[in-house]
């Protein structure tokens, strides 16, 4: 489902930015005995809660162990060395580990584009605005100035859209006089 993202980053209570390391799959310490993968991430910057730690681990389910392997559609993928931003959920207390509500949907890669950054969502897609809607219905599937994702994560508004910002010319519909 695509949310609008003011809404995905306010239901947060932590999101940060970071660069992941290695990761190693095992066995859940739970009953249920799931494979989990972890990841490494070390902490280069917090957009919204608190965070105590500057080394964690995320959790994503699935990955192979003992010649088992459990895939789980839509769970996020980590590569060492990527520069990301993730939502965090509350720190299991049984692996110290932390979950990224969402999945593929909790993580943004950060990229460089003509000298700006952005937070580019891991489905990829087309740009995130949609000129005409308000902030409370913009589509923010894919590319979002770092700018404007951490006044969201102040609890702000994004400013509307400008046309440049998209990858293709606007629609004939959309720049005809009304």
């Amino acid at each position: 489902m695509n949310r609008p993202l003011k809404d995905v980053v306010q239901e947060s209570a932590v999101i940060v930015r970071g660069r992941t390391g290695e990761s190693y799959s095992d066995w859940g310490k739970s009953e249920s005995r799931t494979i989990n993968t972890y990841t490494h991430f070390a902490v280069t910057e917090v957009f919204k809660g608190k965070l105590g730690e500057t080394n964690i681990l995320l959790r994503q389910p699935g990955g192979s162990k003992d010649g088992l392997e459990l895939h789980v559609p839509g769970a996020a993928a980590f590569t060492p060395g990527e520069d990301i931003v993730v939502l965090l959920g509350p720190k299991f207390a049984e692996d110290g580990s932390y979950d990224v509500p969402g999945f593929t949907t909790g993580k943004y890669n950060v990229i460089e584009k003509d000298g700006r950054v952005f937070l580019e969502s891991s489905l990829g897609g087309g740009e995130i605005y949609q000129p005409g809607k308000d902030s409370q219905s913009d589509s923010y599937n894919s590319r979002v100035p770092i700018e404007v994702f951490r006044e969201l994560a102040r609890g702000g508004n994004p400013p509307q859209a400008s046309e440049k910002q998209f990858r293709t010319a606007p629609s004939a519909a959309s720049t005809a006089p009304k």
